[in-house]
Protein backbone atom coordinates (compact mmCIF):
# COMPACT_ATOMS: atom_id res chain seq x y z
CA UNK A 1 0.00 0.00 0.00
CA UNK A 2 2.93 2.34 0.67
CA UNK A 3 4.52 4.33 -2.15
CA UNK A 4 8.04 3.52 -3.35
CA UNK A 5 10.98 5.50 -4.65
CA UNK A 6 10.66 9.26 -4.60
CA UNK A 7 6.84 9.32 -4.55
CA UNK A 8 5.15 10.30 -1.26
CA UNK A 9 3.98 7.36 0.88
CA UNK A 10 0.34 6.38 0.58
CA UNK A 11 -0.47 7.73 4.05
CA UNK A 12 0.60 11.21 2.99
CA UNK A 13 -1.32 11.02 -0.28
CA UNK A 14 -4.52 9.96 1.47
CA UNK A 15 -4.08 12.59 4.17
CA UNK A 16 -4.57 15.32 1.55
CA UNK A 17 -8.29 14.60 1.41
CA UNK A 18 -11.21 15.56 3.63
CA UNK A 19 -12.72 12.10 3.41
CA UNK A 20 -11.69 8.63 2.34
CA UNK A 21 -14.00 5.65 1.89
CA UNK A 22 -11.96 2.50 2.30
CA UNK A 23 -12.35 -1.21 2.94
CA UNK A 24 -11.76 -2.26 6.53
CA UNK A 25 -9.24 -4.98 5.59
CA UNK A 26 -6.70 -2.20 4.95
CA UNK A 27 -6.64 -1.38 8.66
CA UNK A 28 -3.53 -3.50 9.28
CA UNK A 29 -1.55 -2.52 6.19
CA UNK A 30 0.28 0.43 7.81
CA UNK A 31 1.81 0.78 11.27
CA UNK A 32 0.59 1.25 13.93
CA UNK A 33 -2.64 0.94 11.94
CA UNK A 34 -3.72 2.53 8.68
CA UNK A 35 -6.25 4.92 10.21
CA UNK A 36 -3.77 6.24 12.78
CA UNK A 37 -1.03 6.51 10.16
CA UNK A 38 -3.22 8.70 7.94
CA UNK A 39 -4.56 10.81 10.79
CA UNK A 40 -1.00 11.51 11.93
CA UNK A 41 -0.73 13.73 8.84
CA UNK A 42 -4.33 15.00 8.90
CA UNK A 43 -6.19 14.51 12.20
CA UNK A 44 -9.35 16.05 10.72
CA UNK A 45 -9.76 13.56 7.90
CA UNK A 46 -12.88 11.41 7.93
CA UNK A 47 -12.36 7.68 7.44
CA UNK A 48 -15.49 5.88 6.29
CA UNK A 49 -15.62 2.10 5.94
CA UNK A 50 -17.32 0.48 2.99
CA UNK A 51 -20.33 -1.83 3.42
CA UNK A 52 -22.95 -2.80 0.88
CA UNK A 53 -26.23 -1.33 2.08
CA UNK A 54 -28.76 -3.11 -0.14
CA UNK A 55 -27.18 -6.41 -1.16
CA UNK A 56 -25.89 -9.49 0.63
CA UNK A 57 -23.43 -12.07 -0.64
CA UNK A 58 -23.76 -15.84 -0.41
CA UNK A 59 -20.01 -16.55 -0.41
CA UNK A 60 -18.53 -14.62 2.54
CA UNK A 61 -19.71 -16.91 5.35
CA UNK A 62 -16.19 -18.18 6.07
CA UNK A 63 -14.45 -14.82 5.65
CA UNK A 64 -12.94 -12.98 8.59
CA UNK A 65 -15.07 -10.04 9.81
CA UNK A 66 -12.32 -7.64 8.75
CA UNK A 67 -12.65 -8.84 5.14
CA UNK A 68 -16.42 -8.93 4.60
CA UNK A 69 -18.37 -6.15 2.94
CA UNK A 70 -21.59 -7.97 2.05
CA UNK A 71 -22.82 -9.23 5.43
CA UNK A 72 -21.18 -12.68 5.45
CA UNK A 73 -24.28 -14.18 7.05
CA UNK A 74 -25.93 -16.15 4.26
CA UNK A 75 -26.02 -19.55 5.97
CA UNK A 76 -24.36 -18.57 9.26
CA UNK A 77 -25.49 -16.05 11.84
CA UNK A 78 -22.15 -15.00 13.36
CA UNK A 79 -24.14 -14.53 16.55
CA UNK A 80 -26.75 -12.26 14.95
CA UNK A 81 -29.96 -12.19 17.00
CA UNK A 82 -32.07 -12.62 13.84
CA UNK A 83 -30.11 -15.63 12.62
CA UNK A 84 -28.77 -16.16 9.10
CA UNK A 85 -30.27 -14.54 6.03
CA UNK A 86 -30.94 -17.63 3.93
CA UNK A 87 -31.95 -19.92 6.77
CA UNK A 88 -33.93 -17.58 9.00
CA UNK A 89 -34.88 -14.58 6.86
CA UNK A 90 -35.69 -15.74 3.30
CA UNK A 91 -38.40 -13.09 3.08
CA UNK A 92 -35.77 -10.35 3.02
CA UNK A 93 -34.58 -11.36 -0.46
CA UNK A 94 -36.30 -9.48 -3.29
CA UNK A 95 -37.72 -11.68 -6.06
CA UNK A 96 -38.36 -11.16 -9.75
CA UNK A 97 -41.71 -11.86 -11.44
CA UNK A 98 -40.79 -15.54 -11.74
CA UNK A 99 -40.06 -15.85 -8.04
CA UNK A 100 -36.29 -15.97 -8.41
CA UNK A 101 -33.96 -14.01 -6.18
CA UNK A 102 -32.68 -10.85 -7.84
CA UNK A 103 -28.92 -10.57 -7.98
CA UNK A 104 -26.35 -8.06 -9.19
CA UNK A 105 -24.89 -9.46 -12.44
CA UNK A 106 -21.93 -7.07 -12.36
CA UNK A 107 -20.57 -8.53 -9.12
CA UNK A 108 -21.92 -12.09 -9.19
CA UNK A 109 -20.31 -15.19 -10.69
CA UNK A 110 -23.08 -17.55 -11.77
CA UNK A 111 -20.65 -20.28 -12.83
CA UNK A 112 -19.15 -20.33 -9.33
CA UNK A 113 -22.52 -19.92 -7.57
CA UNK A 114 -21.39 -16.65 -6.04
CA UNK A 115 -24.08 -13.99 -5.86
CA UNK A 116 -24.76 -10.55 -4.50
CA UNK A 117 -28.50 -10.71 -3.82
CA UNK A 118 -30.73 -7.65 -3.68
CA UNK A 119 -32.36 -7.36 -0.29
CA UNK A 120 -35.61 -5.64 0.70
CA UNK A 121 -33.75 -2.53 1.81
CA UNK A 122 -36.98 -0.59 2.40
CA UNK A 123 -38.04 -3.12 5.01
CA UNK A 124 -37.52 -2.21 8.68
CA UNK A 125 -36.54 -5.86 9.21
CA UNK A 126 -33.63 -5.62 6.74
CA UNK A 127 -32.59 -2.26 8.17
CA UNK A 128 -32.51 -3.76 11.66
CA UNK A 129 -30.58 -6.77 10.42
CA UNK A 130 -28.05 -4.62 8.57
CA UNK A 131 -27.55 -2.27 11.51
CA UNK A 132 -26.88 -5.08 13.98
CA UNK A 133 -24.43 -6.68 11.54
CA UNK A 134 -22.59 -3.40 11.00
CA UNK A 135 -22.33 -2.82 14.73
CA UNK A 136 -20.77 -6.26 15.14
CA UNK A 137 -18.48 -6.08 12.11
CA UNK A 138 -17.40 -2.44 12.26
CA UNK A 139 -18.58 -0.35 15.20
CA UNK A 140 -17.52 -2.78 17.92
CA UNK A 141 -14.19 -3.62 16.29
CA UNK A 142 -10.69 -2.10 16.62
CA UNK A 143 -10.90 -0.99 12.97
CA UNK A 144 -13.90 1.26 13.54
CA UNK A 145 -13.57 4.53 11.63
CA UNK A 146 -15.48 7.81 11.61
CA UNK A 147 -18.45 6.49 9.66
CA UNK A 148 -19.86 3.80 7.38
CA UNK A 149 -20.50 4.09 3.65
CA UNK A 150 -23.73 2.16 2.98
CA UNK A 151 -23.42 1.53 -0.76
CA UNK A 152 -26.14 1.25 -3.41
CA UNK A 153 -28.87 2.99 -1.43
CA UNK A 154 -30.35 4.59 -4.52
CA UNK A 155 -33.75 5.17 -6.13
CA UNK A 156 -32.98 3.97 -9.65
CA UNK A 157 -30.93 0.88 -10.69
CA UNK A 158 -28.62 2.97 -12.87
CA UNK A 159 -27.39 4.68 -9.75
CA UNK A 160 -26.35 1.42 -8.12
CA UNK A 161 -23.28 0.89 -10.24
CA UNK A 162 -24.17 -1.17 -13.30
CA UNK A 163 -21.87 -0.07 -14.82
CA UNK A 164 -19.93 1.51 -11.97
CA UNK A 165 -21.17 5.02 -11.26
CA UNK A 166 -19.07 8.12 -11.45
CA UNK A 167 -20.39 11.57 -10.66
CA UNK A 168 -18.79 14.08 -13.05
CA UNK A 169 -17.84 17.43 -11.64
CA UNK A 170 -20.68 19.93 -11.97
CA UNK A 171 -23.55 17.51 -12.52
CA UNK A 172 -26.65 18.54 -10.60
CA UNK A 173 -27.97 15.69 -8.48
CA UNK A 174 -30.91 17.38 -6.80
CA UNK A 175 -33.77 19.72 -7.61
CA UNK A 176 -33.15 23.40 -7.05
CA UNK A 177 -35.48 23.44 -4.06
CA UNK A 178 -33.70 20.58 -2.26
CA UNK A 179 -31.18 21.62 0.37
CA UNK A 180 -28.09 19.43 0.38
CA UNK A 181 -25.30 20.00 2.86
CA UNK A 182 -21.67 19.96 1.88
CA UNK A 183 -21.05 16.63 3.54
CA UNK A 184 -23.86 15.00 1.54
CA UNK A 185 -22.83 16.04 -1.96
CA UNK A 186 -19.19 15.85 -2.92
CA UNK A 187 -17.13 15.20 -5.98
CA UNK A 188 -16.15 11.54 -5.82
CA UNK A 189 -13.74 9.23 -7.58
CA UNK A 190 -15.23 5.75 -7.74
CA UNK A 191 -12.69 2.98 -7.14
CA UNK A 192 -14.97 0.29 -5.69
CA UNK A 193 -14.20 -1.55 -3.52
CA UNK A 194 -10.94 0.29 -2.87
CA UNK A 195 -11.30 3.96 -1.92
CA UNK A 196 -13.61 6.86 -2.55
CA UNK A 197 -11.93 10.17 -1.98
CA UNK A 198 -12.80 13.86 -2.12
CA UNK A 199 -10.15 16.59 -2.38
CA UNK A 200 -10.39 19.47 0.04
CA UNK A 201 -10.02 22.03 -2.72
CA UNK A 202 -12.62 20.59 -5.10
CA UNK A 203 -16.23 20.19 -4.02
CA UNK A 204 -19.68 20.58 -5.56
CA UNK A 205 -21.33 22.19 -2.57
CA UNK A 206 -20.40 25.53 -1.04
CA UNK A 207 -19.06 25.57 2.50
CA UNK A 208 -22.01 27.83 3.31
CA UNK A 209 -24.34 24.88 3.05
CA UNK A 210 -26.19 24.14 -0.17
CA UNK A 211 -25.51 23.33 -3.77
CA UNK A 212 -23.97 26.27 -5.62
CA UNK A 213 -26.66 28.22 -7.42
CA UNK A 214 -29.57 26.51 -5.75
CA UNK A 215 -31.05 29.86 -4.69
CA UNK A 216 -31.88 28.83 -1.14
CA UNK A 217 -31.37 31.03 1.91
CA UNK A 218 -30.42 28.42 4.45
CA UNK A 219 -28.06 29.27 7.28
CA UNK A 220 -24.46 28.11 7.09
CA UNK A 221 -24.07 24.63 8.52
CA UNK A 222 -20.30 24.68 8.58
CA UNK A 223 -18.23 21.58 8.02
CA UNK A 224 -19.41 18.34 9.51
CA UNK A 225 -19.68 14.62 9.05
Amino acid sequence: MEGRGSSPPTRQKLAKFDLIDINKYRYSELAPNTWAAIKAFNPNIGIYLYEDGTEASNFMDTWSPIATYGSGRYNVSRGHSMGSLNGNNPGLFLLDSAGNRIYNPAYSDVASNQYFYLMDFGSPAWQAYWLEAVKADIINQPWVGDGVHADNCVTFPAGAGIPRPQVPHGRRLVRRDEHVRERDLRRTAWLWPETLVQPRHDRLARRSGCVAGCGCRSESAGRGR
